[in-house]
């Protein structure tokens, strides 16, 4: 009967680490779940940053793209303004030594006017 006793009193401890081993496995379980969930969660929020960051950078290449575009063209612009303006210092140039000559010739005109008129 004593080792009857003691086999039950073994077998209550056993029954009772059994149950006590369970309840921390489940609360070892819960506590991962909840764990999984939050980085799940987490996941769920970088994909969608990282999906907002991919559309911010395409958004910025089409911008690249078109400020490279507009540059081009004020450079074209520029060098057609440039070209422009050197071949309007050339005429300029032209149109100040025909009235220098000019002036040199309408000179000697009136000299000859006033040398024949004195005479």
């Amino acid at each position: 009967k004593e080792e009857n006793t003691e086999l039950i009193s073994k077998l209550s401890k056993l029954e009772e680490e059994f149950k006590n081993a369970e309840t921390m496995e489940t609360e070892e379980h819960k506590q991962l779940m909840e764990k999984l969930q939050s980085f799940e969660a987490e996941s769920s929020e970088l994909n969608e940053k990282l999906g907002e960051v991919s559309a911010l950078e395409q958004e910025s290449k089409v911008l690249v793209t078109v400020l490279n575009e507009k540059v081009e063209g004020l450079v074209a612009d520029k060098e057609s303004l440039q070209e422009a303006l050197e071949s309007k210092e050339e005429e300029l140039a032209l149109v100040l030594k025909k009235m220098e000559e000019s002036d040199i010739d309408t000179k000697d005109v009136r000299e000859k006017v006033e040398e024949l008129e004195n005479l």
